[in-house]
C-alpha cells in the first residue's frame, strides 16, 4: 500500500493537449486591490501548452475594472 501511495505521489500533473488550438486570448483585469503580473500569467499559459504543437499565437488583453466606493 505504500509503495502505491508513493507512487501516486511521485507522479507529476501532465498539462494538456490542445490538438487544434489556433489562438489563445487571455483577459487580465486589472483592480485597485489586486495585480497579477504578466509574468506570472506567461508561466500558466507556456504550462498549459506545454504539450501543444504547433504553438497557438497567445494575445494578453487588459481590462481596467475601477472599483468605486
Amino acid at each position: 500500500m505504500q509503495d502505491h501511495l508513493a507512487n501516486l505521489i511521485s507522479k507529476k500533473v501532465q498539462p494538456p493537449h490542445f490538438a487544434r488550438l489556433e489562438s489563445l486570448t487571455v483577459v487580465k483585469i486589472f483592480r485597485q486591490s489586486v495585480c497579477v503580473p504578466d509574468e506570472d500569467i506567461i508561466k500558466v499559459v507556456e504550462h498549459l501548452l506545454h504539450n501543444t504543437t504547433p504553438r497557438p499565437k497567445v494575445d494578453i488583453r487588459r481590462y481596467i475594472k475601477w472599483e468605486i466606493k
